[in-house]
C-alpha cells in the first residue's frame, strides 16, 4: 500500500473539479446500500468499465493516470455521496478479480475513510491518493462533516 499526499499540482487538481462540480457533468444514480433498508445513494460517472472507454471526460482521469503510469485501464469512475447523520460502513470488497492495482483518489476533505481488512485506514484528505493490490479487501464510510465526498476509484496495470 502507497499514501501520496499532495498528488496533483493545484491547477490540475482544479480542473477536474471544477469540471465534474458542473451542472452539465454527467451523474448517474446509483443505489449504494451500505446497510439493509438505509437508503443510501450515489452518483458516478463511469468513465472506463470492463477496461472499455465509456465516456467523453477521459481527460480529467488521464490527468491521474499519467501520474500513476498506468499502461492498462480495467475501471475508472468518480463516485459522489452525500452527508449522513453518522458514519455508516460498507461491506469489504474487492473491486475486481483481475490482477491488476487500485487507486482511490480523494478529490475533497470529509471525516470519511478508506478501510482495510488489514485493519489500516486512510482519511478522506483532499489530493490524496492509496494505490494498493486489488485482491486487497477494502470498504469506504459515509461521512458527516461535509456536503458531499468525492472520489476517483481506478483499477489498473
Amino acid at each position: 500500500m502507497k499514501i501520496i499526499n499532495n498528488f496533483l499540482k493545484k491547477e490540475e487538481l482544479n480542473k477536474i473539479k471544477n469540471e465534474i462540480l458542473n451542472v452539465n457533468f454527467p451523474w448517474y444514480f446509483q443505489p449504494c446500500k451500505v446497510i439493509d433498508g438505509d437508503g443510501q445513494i450515489q452518483f458516478t460517472h463511469a468513465v472506463w468499465i470492463d477496461g472499455k472507454l465509456n465516456s467523453p471526460f477521459r481527460h480529467l482521469v488521464d490527468i491521474v493516470l499519467l501520474k500513476l503510469k498506468a499502461k492498462k485501464i480495467i475501471r475508472a469512475k468518480f463516485n459522489l455521496t452525500w452527508r449522513t447523520n453518522k458514519i455508516l460502513t460498507s461491506e469489504y470488497h474487492i473491486d475486481t478479480p483481475i490482477k491488476s492495482k487500485t487507486a482511490i483518489f480523494y478529490l475533497n476533505t470529509n471525516n470519511g475513510k478508506t478501510f482495510f481488512k488489514n485493519k489500516k485506514s486512510v482519511k478522506s484528505v483532499e489530493n490524496k491518493v492509496v494505490t494498493f493490490n486489488s485482491s486487497i479487501k477494502h470498504m469506504g464510510t459515509t461521512h458527516t462533516d461535509t456536503d458531499y465526498r468525492l472520489v476517483l476509484n481506478i483499477n489498473y496495470n
